[in-house]
Formats: C-alpha cells, sequence, structure tokens
C-alpha cells in the first residue's frame, strides 16, 4: 500500500516529459558570469523548506541546488523572522528571490514568476470524529477553520469563501491541535506539510476528509528586472528529469509516508484522490496535446505570417512567418517580438500592443539577415492554455510597396503631363502681350514716332507680363516639390485657391465653369502638395468626363463644398457630366481601370488618389452619383466626397 501511494504521487508529480538539456545563450553566460552569487529567503515549511542554523534544506533546497549545479549560480539563504518579513525583504530588493510562490499569491504583482517546478493539491484536515468526508471547501460553509496568517491557503479561502470562519495561528502545528481538539472544525493546507506535522506530532485523531480545487503551483518569484535569470532558471526547470524529481520526492516525503501513525482510512483518502488528479492531470495533458498540435496545424496553414507571444515572447511561430523573418524556428521560441521592429516603429506597435487590439497598421521590421521589411501587421488577444497570449498576423508588404512606388511615379508624371499642359494655356497670354508691346516699340520707332510716355508703357506692360510669368513658374515648381513630405498646418480655402491657380486657364479655355461654397474654412494639419494632387486628380476626371457627356451643353460645371459635419472637415466635388455607371462606380478606385479612351487616361489618377487620401493624408474617400438643382434646372453627376478628421 505505502509503494502504491508513492508511485501515484510520483506520477501525479512528473507526468510532464522533461527536456534535460539546457542550452544558455551568451546574454545569459555573462548574466552568471557578472551575478554569481543569487540571494533568497524562505522560512520554515516543512518538508518544502526546512530552516536550521541559517540555512534552508528540503524540496526546494534540492530545487535550488540542481539549478545551482547546471548553472554555476549560487544560492545565498538570508534569514527571515516569518513570512511577512520574506516579503518585505523582496519588496525592498534586499533579495533576489522567494523559491516557494503560488501563481495565485498576491505578493506575485511584486515581481515575475517563474514556471512550475512542482505541484500539491490543498487539503482538509479534520478529526477523525467530526466527518467521514467532505466533498470540497463548500460543506465547511459557516464553520470555522484554523489557518496560519500570510499563508496561501489563508488568502484563498478570505477571498473564495467568505462564509467560512477563520482563526489565525501563528504555525501548523497550532492551527492541527485546535482541531484536533475540536476548538474548530478544520485545517485546510498543503498536502506535504499536513502529513507531516500530522505525523511528527502524533495527532492520530486526525485525517484528511478531503481537497480543494486549489493545486499549490510552486514556482520562483524573481525581482522584475531579472528576466534574465528568470529565463536561466526556466531552461533549468524543464531540463530537471524524471529521476532527479523521484529523488528529491522521496528524500523528504517517503519517511512521511511511511510511518505507521497514519491510519487507513487517511492512506484510501490519499490513494483515492491521488488516482483522481493522475486521471485528471494524464487526460488534461492529453487534451492540452491536442490543442497545441491543432493549433499549429492552424497556424501553419495561414497564408499569413502568426506569431503567438506572451508578455512580448514568442512562444508559437509558423512557417510562413518563420520564412518572411529569415529565422530558425529554436532560434525564435522565446525571443523578444519587439526586438524586431525598427526604433521609428516601436512606438506604434507598443501603443497598439497596450490598447489598439485588432486594428491593422503598417510597421518596418529588421529580418535575421538584417533586411528591413514592410509588413501589415493586425494584432489580436487571445486565451490559449488558460495564458492570455497575443496573436499578430502579417503580410509582407515589400512587392505591394514596390508596385505602390511604380503606380505613384507614373501617376507623377501624367501629373507633370497635365501641368505642363496648363503651363502652356496660362504663358499664352502674357506672352502674347509682351510680343504685342515688343513688336509696337519697334514699329513706332522705325516710323520715328516713339514717344518716351510710350516707351515706358511698353516697358511696364513688358514687365508686368515677365512677373505673371514668374508667378506662374513659382505656383507650378511649389506643386511639383520632391521633398516636401511632412505635414503643416494651412487653411483649406486657401490651398483650394491655390489649387485652382494651376488649372483655371485650361478650364476657362475649355469653357468649365467652377463654383465654390465653402462654408468652413478650417485649418487644416496635412501635406499640402499631396493634398493639391488629390484635388487636381479628381478636377481633371470631371473636366474629361465633362469633355465627353457636356459637348453639346451650354454650361459645364464642377461643384466645390467644404463644410463642416461633426468632427469632421469635408470636401465634395462633383460636377454635372451624368455620374458613373452604377456597376461600374465601385471599381474606379482600381488601378489600370478606366473608362476613357486610351489617349485620354492610364486608369491610375483616381487609384493613386484613393492611396494618397488613405495613407498618407489619413483620410477617407467615397465616390457616389448625385442629383442636384442648380438654377431651377436638374443636373447628375460624379461626387467625390473626401474626409478629414478635426
Amino acid at each position: 500500500m505505502k509503494k502504491l501511494i508513492l508511485l501515484l504521487i510520483f506520477i501525479c508529480l512528473n507526468f510532464l516529459e522533461a527536456n534535460e538539456n539546457i542550452n544558455l545563450n551568451q546574454e545569459e553566460k555573462q548574466w552568471i558570469k557578472n551575478n554569481p552569487i543569487v540571494t533568497f529567503s524562505e522560512v520554515n515549511w516543512i518538508p518544502l523548506s526546512i530552516i536550521k542554523d541559517n540555512k534552508m534544506e528540503g524540496i526546494m533546497a534540492d530545487y535550488l541546488n540542481i539549478i545551482s549545479k547546471k548553472t554555476g549560480i549560487k544560492f545565498k539563504y538570508i534569514p527571515s523572522e516569518n513570512w511577512k518579513d520574506a516579503i518585505n525583504k523582496f519588496k525592498k530588493k534586499e533579495i533576489d528571490l522567494l523559491p516557494g510562490v503560488d501563481s495565485s499569491m498576491n505578493e506575485i504583482h511584486n515581481g515575475i514568476i517563474s514556471d512550475l517546478y512542482i505541484s500539491y493539491p490543498m487539503v482538509i484536515v479534520t478529526s477523525t470524529s467530526k466527518y467521514k468526508h467532505l466533498k470540497d471547501l463548500n460543506s465547511l460553509k459557516n464553520k470555522t477553520i484554523a489557518v496560519p496568517k500570510y499563508y496561501t491557503s489563508y488568502n484563498f479561502i478570505k477571498e473564495n469563501y467568505p462564509k467560512i470562519n477563520i482563526v489565525q495561528t501563528d504555525s501548523i502545528t497550532e492551527a492541527l491541535l485546535l482541531v484536533e481538539k475540536e476548538r474548530v472544525d478544520a485545517f485546510i493546507g498543503h498536502i506535504a506539510t499536513s502529513i507531516y506535522y500530522m505525523t511528527e506530532n502524533y495527532l492520530k485523531n486526525l485525517k484528511i476528509s478531503g481537497t480543494t480545487s486549489f493545486m499549490y503551483d510552486h514556482r520562483f518569484l524573481l525581482q522584475k528586472d531579472q528576466k534574465v535569470l528568470l529565463s536561466i532558471i526556466n531552461k533549468t526547470i524543464h531540463s530537471i528529469s524524471y529521476e532527479e524529481k523521484k529523488d528529491i520526492y522521496s528524500r523528504w516525503t517517503q519517511p512521511t509516508i511511511i510511518k505507521e501513525r497514519i491510519d487507513y482510512t487517511t492512506i484510501f483518502i490519499i490513494v483515492f484522490m491521488a488516482s483522481l488528479i493522475i486521471i485528471f492531470l494524464i487526460y488534461r495533458h492529453q487534451l492540452l496535446k491536442k490543442i497545441n498540435q491543432d493549433m499549429l496545424k492552424i497556424l501553419n496553414s495561414s497564408i499569413d505570417g502568426v506569431i503567438v507571444s506572451q508578455n512580448n515572447k514568442c512562444i508559437s511561430i509558423n512557417n510562413y512567418a518563420l520564412k518572411i523573418l529569415e529565422y530558425d524556428k529554436k532560434e525564435f521560441l522565446g525571443k523578444n517580438i519587439l526586438d524586431l521592429v525598427i526604433k521609428e516603429d516601436k512606438k506604434t506597435i507598443i501603443n497598439n500592443l497596450r490598447k489598439e487590439y485588432n486594428k491593422t497598421f503598417e510597421i518596418k521590421i529588421l529580418t535575421a539577415k538584417g533586411k528591413v521589411l514592410p509588413l501589415l501587421i493586425k494584432i489580436s488577444k487571445a486565451k490559449i492554455n488558460n495564458k492570455n497570449v497575443v496573436i499578430s498576423s502579417f503580410v509582407d508588404l515589400t512587392q505591394t510597396k514596390q508596385k505602390e512606388a511604380v503606380l505613384y511615379q507614373q501617376s507623377k508624371m501624367a501629373a507633370m503631363g497635365e501641368m505642363i499642359g496648363n503651363i502652356a494655356h496660362q504663358w499664352r497670354q502674357p506672352l502674347s502681350t509682351i510680343s504685342v508691346a515688343a513688336t509696337g516699340v519697334i514699329i513706332q520707332k522705325e516710323m520715328g514716332t516713339l514717344k518716351d510716355k510710350d516707351l515706358y508703357s511698353a516697358l511696364n506692360t513688358i514687365n508686368d507680363s515677365s512677373q505673371l510669368l514668374s508667378k506662374i513658374i513659382e505656383d507650378f515648381r511649389n506643386f511639383f516639390r520632391p521633398n516636401i513630405k511632412e505635414k503643416e498646418k494651412v487653411f483649406i480655402e486657401d490651398l483650394i485657391n491655390n489649387t485652382l491657380k494651376l488649372i483655371e486657364a485650361q478650364f476657362n479655355a475649355q469653357s468649365i465653369h467652377i463654383i465654390k461654397n465653402i462654408t468652413c474654412n478650417e485649418e487644416l494639419f496635412t501635406i499640402n502638395n499631396k493634398l493639391i494632387q488629390v484635388l487636381l486628380n479628381i478636377l481633371n476626371n470631371s473636366r474629361d468626363a465633362l469633355e465627353i457627356f457636356n459637348e453639346t451643353q451650354e454650361k459645364k460645371l464642377i461643384f466645390i463644398d467644404v463644410l463642416k459635419e461633426e468632427n469632421y472637415l469635408v470636401i465634395k466635388i462633383y460636377d454635372n457630366a451624368g455620374g458613373i455607371e452604377e456597376k461600374i462606380i465601385n471599381r474606379v478606385f482600381e488601378p489600370y481601370f478606366t473608362t476613357k479612351h486610351q489617349a485620354q487616361g492610364t486608369g491610375i489618377g483616381l487609384y493613386m488618389t484613393e492611396e494618397l487620401v488613405t495613407k498618407h493624408l489619413d483620410g477617407q474617400i467615397f465616390v457616389f452619383n448625385k442629383n442636384f438643382n442648380y438654377f431651377n434646372k436638374n443636373y447628375k453627376g460624379a461626387c467625390f466626397e473626401i474626409r478629414f478628421e478635426l
């Protein structure tokens, strides 16, 4: 029977496979070299920790010894009067770690916790005569229990079972004696320590009457700035073999179990509960294993790169992401994903990790080979294996950006062609004026009738026309400035007027009337040249439509409305050219899509218009057909609506 109990608990504690290899990276090796001694504190928690002569023995001490043996780190014990004193030492950073915390403790918020290295159930101890069996802690509703203050069981019951009365004690022995004397109904505590103190104090009238839903998941608590030490400890924990765990358990718990002071009822309960725990843990392990395998299949079937991270550290990555980032899987697992992001984009991704979940945005990252890649990324929260994780899915935008650059260049060249035509139109009148004035002076001079006032008048005319030519050149030069990429403040009416100056000669020549209705002259924070290019593209599109549709009409009209709607500045540009066919209106922003003759357009103007508005100017653009009335006459035309948040 005793061997069976040992076997069951060994299986319960060690059903997970251990990876006995421990591979420390260069940063971790250097940390050990720089920090050869790590301080810790603990109190008597037999058999987990036994304090003698300012030294610690027991189960937790043996795990520290294994870490020391495998890594070279030396652990130095710092005495504490009680658990509260140990916690205060940790808060004041007088010690580096606490070796026996549970993930449910309040104290974990003061530091960072390691992976699980050993787990025990919390049990209910009662007198043999008072209860036969207790299903769970709900059976103790309105009853009184004894628990040492500052122990995990004290906090757990106080927070989760407020209708259970608690008597605080200074020690486990004191609490168990109160149960034996039936001054309280039960003691709630760690199974290993409960059995130890029951046998050590010859408390034959006590027994384990049931278990709770709580498991003592023992972990190390480290200072928040000891992330490298945390990585070293976690790697060592996962390298501990089954035989090592078995030896530790046998060394400290077998003497307790083989003593003949535990009655057969207690033995039966232990065997029964251990069996249930084994079945549950094995089932849970198999279920988690299957879930992880299924999740990996799903990740690898995705056409996007996918990274699953916890506390910014990668815990899973699919094959496509590894291909994009040029990393080996073993090398990437555990890596801080923020290390991939270029310095300029770190703030963007940190802000999105904090609050903007499920939002798509662009960043640039560095691959393992040092290449800078543009990515379109979406970040989502999820829960996997009861752990809060972040799922980052992304696509490589390199080819998209290259195509956009080509399209943008084509659009710019098309715009330059338009501008050259506009320059020709605007230069005709001042050049004609200069020619007439100069010719008049020459004729008057040859005829001997040239007077000084006529000469000065002609020269003033030539000078005024030259100044006008210079102003026209300056206006167009400002439009073509290549290095203006930063946003600046501009009044929207001024920007629209500057845009119209560039095309007024050509539009006047084609008898196109532009009607402005500006009811909101807000100051807009934008990239002037890019917004001017957007307006020019839309106005030129209306001009071409009017040329086709309105050849026989008396009036060719383009309307520009500027208004404020809630917190948005809205610009509407529409014409009376009859509109766009409904079956194709949703395609006008596609690259190379055009309804014009090949000689009139390439189909990239409106595509680049949408790209500029949405990606460079942080705005929105829509197109729809609009019916309207102007001077008691009904018209229909395409309306382009641009919206900017103020």
